[in-house]
């Protein structure tokens, strides 16, 4: 091998190794505060998804930060309601990533 494949290699290791160390998706702030469940203080972020209650099926993919009514946290995640723009209210699931708490 020459010396300029073997550095192609070396850097392809290199590159490999970078990518299997990424970490996992962090919270925004180091500080979480329960929502009260009487104030309706959760929103969706962009891109957030609402699952069904099997946690696979998406019912709903948010477009931009909507407000959420909190009905019960799980532990795992959220249960809420969502009021779609045609006035159509869906229950679902939805992860506390997918989350900002206002």
């Amino acid at each position: 091998m020459t010396n300029k494949n073997k550095n192609l290699v070396y850097l392809l290791i290199g590159a490999l190794l970078l990518f299997s160390f990424k970490s996992a998706k962090k919270r925004k702030g180091s500080i979480i505060i329960q929502p009260d469940f009487k104030t309706q203080n959760l929103y969706a972020l962009v891109g957030s998804k609402l699952y069904a209650q099997d946690r696979n099926t998406i019912i709903y993919t948010f477009n931009y930060n909507l407000q959420l009514e909190l009905i019960e946290n799980t532990g795992i995640d959220y249960k809420i309601n969502y009021v779609t723009p045609s006035g159509k209210t869906v229950t679902g699931y939805i992860n506390y990533y997918d989350v900002e708490i206002k």
